[in-house]
């Protein structure tokens, strides 16, 4: 598996986890193309699982390994493998066993670049999970994806100058 495709990997956990919590969690039937898709997740993520077992408990599942920057509350840490219940961060400020906290997960900074001597932002993505630390050690913790995670597209642009709106009016 390789790690150039950090944030694909982000993007399926996410998908797996909107789709089971709107399913299970809200009651939602899920339509055609929905059910397709969560049917691909799964066998992609539970290949060989044993369905027996709660699946953020074992280490059946599959875990990709990525590398990217995630925040928690003040602190920062580095994705070092994803599964569609989890992921492990490397950090120096890890939290207690049981603390809830919410990941933030943004793609690599965003390029700015200048056309015809406007900059120009390019979009980024960033995935918010939330998550119970369920395991510590020495160089960083384990944590449980909670609940339905939020995807955001976001779009940095300029504001408008005071002489653009009225120009624009």
């Amino acid at each position: 598996m390789q790690i150039e495709g950090s944030m694909e990997w982000v993007r399926r956990a996410g998908d797996y986890r909107v789709l089971v919590g709107k399913r299970d969690r809200l009651g939602f039937p899920l339509g055609e193309l929905e059910q397709a898709r969560l049917a691909e997740l799964e066998r992609f993520f539970m290949q060989d699982a044993n369905r027996r077992r709660m699946p953020w408990a074992t280490r059946e599942q599959i875990r990709a390994p990525i590398s990217l920057f995630v925040q928690f509350g003040d602190s920062v840490g580095r994705a070092q493998d994803i599964s569609p219940d989890g992921m492990y961060v490397v950090t120096s400020a890890p939290l207690f066993v049981g603390a809830r906290t919410v990941i933030r997960i943004n793609e690599e900074p965003y390029v700015v670049r200048e056309t015809d001597g406007d900059e120009d932002e390019t979009p980024y993505e960033q995935w918010q999970f939330g998550a119970e630390i369920v395991r510590l050690d020495a160089a960083g913790m384990g944590l449980r994806f909670i609940g339905i995670p939020l995807a955001l597209r976001i779009v940095h642009t300029h504001p408008l100058a005071d002489d653009d709106v009225q120009h624009a009016a």
